[in-house]
């Protein structure tokens, strides 16, 4: 297994962005987030190692202590809890940036998933290092 590289550059609005690499090798694409959120994100606790959900094509990452064994990147940056869900405005739910997330106030969730990570010191390593690529 290589290296996952998370490449930094900017979009066609003139915002630093994140393309995080989906799956183990990036296979499933990329996500795109604001680079302030992916900081954010990382600093939660979040793992690095995201994929896509096969159902729903949803991003997501390990959490331990979740059902399902990971969390939704996008209810975990937007900080939702139970009843409330994420809609992707341009239908993309590889499009993490903010402008994109709607928060549907009437949905299913039943959790609130900041709630199942474990803070980066805390966590065990695994695999190779993620690695950051600046342009």
């Amino acid at each position: 297994m290589g290296d996952r590289v998370i490449v930094h550059t900017i979009d066609g609005d003139g915002h630093r962005v994140a393309l995080v690499p989906l799956g183990r090798t990036g296979e499933k694409g990329t996500a795109v987030v604001r680079e302030d959120d992916l900081a954010l994100l990382e600093s939660l606790g979040l793992s690095m190692r995201w994929n896509r959900n096969r159902g729903t094509g949803v991003v997501v990452a390990p959490a331990g202590g979740s059902s399902g064994g990971s969390v939704q990147v996008s209810r975990v940056l937007l900080d939702l809890g139970p009843g409330e869900n994420v809609r992707y405005v341009n239908g993309d739910p590889t499009d993490l940036r903010r402008q994109n997330l709607d928060i549907n106030p009437e949905g299913y969730a039943i959790r609130r998933d900041r709630d199942f990570l474990t803070p980066k010191e805390k966590r065990k390593a695994w695999g190779p290092a993620i690695q950051h690529d600046y342009l």
